[in-house]
C-alpha cells in the first residue's frame, strides 16, 4: 500500500515496509495499475567466482548511472588488480551497482564484455519471466531511484543496498507483450535522439576542422608503438612515469600552429586565482556553482545556489569572462565547461571540482580560449593526465598552464586577416546550431523516460 504524503510526515503500513529508515520506505514509488511482484520472482543471483592471476589480462566493468548502459572500465594485468577474489560476468546478464543503485546504475552485460570480471559491489543476475531491457528501464527510473536512495545505507559516498532488501522490493510487472511495446516506443525516441547527437558531433568536428585549417594547426602524432615499447619525444612530455606517457599527447603540441605564434595558457591566464572572502560577508551574498549547474552538452551555466562560506575550502570571487572547466572524471570528458558572464555578485567554488581560468583580456578573449577547452581533442588528451583515486581522478592545473594555443590578434582592421574576435563570432554561430541539436536530443530523451514512467505508474 502506498504512503500518504503529508508534507514531512509519511504514513505506511508496517507490512509494506522493507526497511525501517528516517528516509521513508518509498513504497509509493511502485504504485501502479499493473501487478506488483518481488524482484526475487524475476531475478536469480549468479555467482561465478574467479581468483585474479598475475599473468592474465582482465576486462573490468562499469555500470553507468541513469540506465545509460554497461561499458568497459579498463583492461588490466592481474598484478595491477588489488581485489583478487572477483566474479565472472557473461553477456546478457542483468547487472547492478550496489553503490550506485540509488543513481540508476542498472544494465545488461554486452557481448564484448563476455567473461569480464566484477567485484562484489556489482551483482549479476539471470532474468526470468521479464525482459532484461524492461527491468533496466524500470529500476533506473526516477521513481525507483528514490526508492533505492531510501533503502541504501552506509556512509554518504559509499551507501549500498543489501541483497535481501533489493530482491524483496516489489516491481511493476505487466505482460511481456506490453513490455516489448514499451521498449519499442522508448528505443524509437532514443534512436532519434542519438541521430541528433551524432549530427551535432559531426557539426562540432567540422567546426574544429575548419578552425584547424584556418590556423594551420598541426596533425597529432601521438607515439610510435613498437610491440610493448612506446616511444615519446622527451620535449613533448609533461609527466614522467611508466604509464603516464603511453598514448599521451603533451598539451604543448595539442594546438600547435605553423602560421601563428604559440603561447602557453599559463603566460596569458591565471589558473585558479584565489581571493579570500571577507569573514563578515553575509552567506546570502555568496552564490555557489555546483558541478551539476554546468551543462555537459550546452556549455552553459544554469541554476545557482546559495550557500555558506567555509574556511576549510578554496574559493574565488569570479569575474566576468572567467572560464570554468571541470577537472574531475567523468565531468571533464563530458565537456563541462562554461564562460561566466553577467555576474551580479561573487560566486564561491569548491576547489576539488573545478578549475577557473582567468585570461588576460589584453592578449586573449575568453570565448577564444573556451573553444579549445571544449574540443574533443583536448578532452581526449587530458584523460591521459588524470591522477588520484579511481573514483575521483582529476586533471591538475599544470596541464592547463602548459597548454599552448595560437595567439591571433584580438582585432584586425584588415578584412582578410583572421582575428580572435572574428573567429570567435564564427565559432559562436556554429555553436548555436550544435546546442540546438543537442537540446532537441535531450528533449527526446526526457520524453522517452516520461512516456515510459507514465505508462507504468499512471493510474
Amino acid at each position: 500500500m502506498a504512503t500518504n504524503d503529508t508534507s514531512l510526515l509519511q504514513i505506511a503500513h508496517f507490512a509494506d515496509m522493507t526497511r525501517w529508515s528516517a528516509h521513508g520506505t518509498a513504497v509509493g514509488a511502485v504504485k501502479s495499475r499493473f501487478p506488483l511482484v518481488p524482484l526475487s520472482t524475476v531475478l536469480k543471483r549468479i555467482k561465478e567466482p574467479i581468483t585474479i592471476e598475475n599473468g592474465v589480462l582482465y576486462k573490468r566493468i562499469t555500470v553507468r548511472n541513469n540506465g545509460r548502459g554497461v561499458v568497459q572500465r579498463d583492461e588490466l594485468q592481474g598484478v595491477e588488480i588489488g581485489t583478487k577474489h572477483q566474479f565472472v560476468a557473461h553477456a546478457g546478464q542483468f547487472i547492478i551497482s550496489r553503490i550506485d543503485a540509488r543513481n540508476g546504475a542498472f544494465g545488461i552485460v554486452p557481448k564484448e564484455l563476455e567473461c569480464a570480471v566484477v567485484t562484489n559491489d556489482f551483482w549479476l543476475f539471470d532474468v526470468k519471466n521479464a525482459l532484461p531491457e524492461y527491468l533496466m528501464l524500470l529500476l533506473s527510473s526516477k521513481r525507483f531511484q528514490k526508492h533505492w536512495q531510501s533503502q541504501s545505507c552506509g556512509t554518504t559516498n559509499r551507501q549500498r543496498i543489501t541483497e535481501d532488501v533489493f530482491l524483496n522490493s516489489r516491481i511493476v510487472l505487466p505482460s511481456k507483450h506490453f513490455q516489448r511495446e514499451l521498449i519499442a516506443q522508448y528505443e524509437n525516441l532514443m534512436s532519434h535522439a542519438e541521430s541528433l547527437d551524432n549530427l551535432s558531433s559531426k557539426e562540432e568536428e567540422a567546426l574544429f576542422n575548419r578552425v584547424k585549417n584556418e590556423l594551420q594547426i598541426n596533425d597529432l602524432v601521438v607515439s610510435k608503438n613498437i610491440g610493448h615499447l612506446h616511444i615519446v619525444n622527451f620535449s613533448n612530455m609533461v609527466k614522467w612515469g611508466a604509464k603516464e606517457n603511453i598514448d599521451a599527447v603533451s598539451p604543448k603540441v595539442l594546438f600547435a600552429s605553423s602560421l601563428y605564434k604559440n603561447v602557453f595558457l599559463g603566460s596569458i591566464a591565471t589558473v585558479n586565482p584565489s581571493v579570500a572572502f571577507p569573514r563578515d560577508l553575509p552567506n546570502d551574498e555568496v552564490t555557489f556553482l555546483p558541478m551539476d549547474c554546468i551543462s555537459d552538452v550546452y556549455g552553459e551555466i544554469s541554476e545557482r545556489r546559495k550557500g555558506h562560506v567555509s574556511e576549510s575550502r578554496g574559493y574565488t570571487r569570479f569575474c566576468d569572462g572567467d572560464i570554468i572547466w571541470a577537472k574531475i572524471t567523468p565531468c571533464m570528458q563530458n565537456g563541462k565547461c562554461a564562460v561566466a558572464n553577467n555576474l551580479t555578485n561573487g560566486y564561491g567554488y569548491g576547489s576539488t571540482e573545478l578549475h577557473v581560468i582567468r585570461v588576460d583580456k589584453r592578449y586573449v578573449l575568453p570565448e577564444y580560449v573556451y573553444f579549445f577547452l571544449r574540443t574533443k581533442r583536448l578532452r581526449d588528451a587530458a584523460t591521459a593526465y588524470f591522477s588520484g583515486s579511481a573514483g575521483q581522478q582529476r586533471v591538475g592545473a599544470e596541464f592547463l598552464e602548459a597548454l599552448s594555443i595560437p595567439l591571433l590578434p584580438i582585432n584586425s582592421k584588415e578584412p582578410n586577416k583572421l582575428s580572435q574576435k572574428a573567429l570567435s563570432m564564427q565559432i559562436m554561430m556554429m555553436n548555436v546550431k550544435v546546442k540546438n541539436l543537442r537540446k532537441q536530443a535531450e528533449k527526446l530523451r526526457i520524453s522517452a523516460r516520461n512516456e515510459f514512467e507514465n505508462a507504468i505508474f499512471g493510474c
